[in-house]
């Protein structure tokens, strides 16, 4: 009976949607965190809230998230400074340099 109303309960877009919220408000919250922000009283309130209400798997899964996401936008930062700044791309531009002034 309780797996039941389990199941039906969390097809609900009620809970979907309270489900995408707290996704949202903590992932931002944990990225702070990683990043080594500090969190003002409002935040603190809301992630221990956040960590008390949802169970652990869910938490795990949030945090993966971020931690992915995190990941990503360094390999951006990464790879744009690559792009900028590269030994072969600087003595490429140099030769070109040299071929348009001749």
């Amino acid at each position: 009976m309780k797996d039941k109303y389990r199941k039906k309960y969390t097809w609900n877009w009620e809970y979907l949607k309270q489900r995408r919220d707290d996704r949202e408000e903590y992932m931002n919250i944990y990225r702070k965190v990683k990043l080594g922000e500090s969190l003002n009283a409002l935040e603190q309130m809301a992630i221990d809230t956040l960590e008390q209400n949802l169970n652990f798997e869910t938490l795990l899964y949030f945090r993966t998230l971020t931690e992915v996401n995190l990941r990503k936008e360094n390999e951006e930062i990464v790879s744009e400074n690559r792009n900028k700044s590269g030994w072969f791309s600087n003595m490429m531009g140099w030769s070109n340099k040299n071929n348009e002034e001749q």
